[in-house]
């Protein structure tokens, strides 16, 4: 996945596309949750690692879909399709990804891996990612600023209100997460 995901990011920046904004993004929160899972950081580190890979695939196989022309779902389509769109900040190409990597694509890849009774086990290591993405934020915020002088300015304004945009930022992975969550219980909850 991390070898797919980097040429994902060498493409893009090879092409001047945007969509290599969220494979960078995306390739350095699966870099660090495969270091917490090498460093035993989940109650059930195979299991955590069997999901990175099913949800990163959801990533991956839109992507080639999208490519290719094939049919893709519509949060894919709308970011992917948002990539010509010069009219979009960094900050706007991330959140297209994001919303449709967790609001549509994680809910599904937890009910493949944990399906039925095995859903519920799962929930402790999954809330732990939040300290994954929680601890990437800083660096993710300085890489912004550096390539978006308006978000720069924006993130000088929000540090002088006492780090507001850095609570603000995990309180929407973190809220989106959880809507993720509720999705996946649902899906489970359904007839095959």
């Amino acid at each position: 996945v991390i070898d797919r995901l980097d040429t994902l990011v060498r493409d893009g920046v090879a092409a001047g596309s945007r969509l290599g904004y969220f494979a960078a993004l995306y390739n350095r929160v699966t870099r660090a949750v495969r270091d917490r899972i090498d460093a035993g950081g989940f109650d059930d580190n195979p299991r955590m690692a069997r999901l990175d890979v099913v949800f990163a695939n959801r990533y991956l196989d839109a992507w080639d879909d999208w490519h290719a022309g094939r049919p893709t779902s519509r949060s894919w389509q709308v970011a992917f399709d948002a990539g010509a769109r010069t009219d979009l900040s960094v900050l706007q190409h991330l959140i297209l990804g994001m919303n449709a990597h967790i609001n549509f694509a994680l809910g599904l890849a937890v009910v493949e891996v944990a399906p039925g009774d095995r859903i519920l086990p799962l929930h402790d290591d999954f809330v732990r990612i939040n300290d994954v993405l929680g601890a990437e934020l800083p660096a993710v915020e300085s890489v912004l600023r550096q390539i978006s002088p308006c978000l720069d300015r924006l993130s000088e304004v929000a540090d002088r209100l006492d780090n507001l945009d850095d609570r603000f930022g995990m309180f929407s992975v973190a809220e989106a997460r959880n809507a993720a969550w509720r999705f996946a219980l649902r899906l489970n909850a359904l007839d095959t």
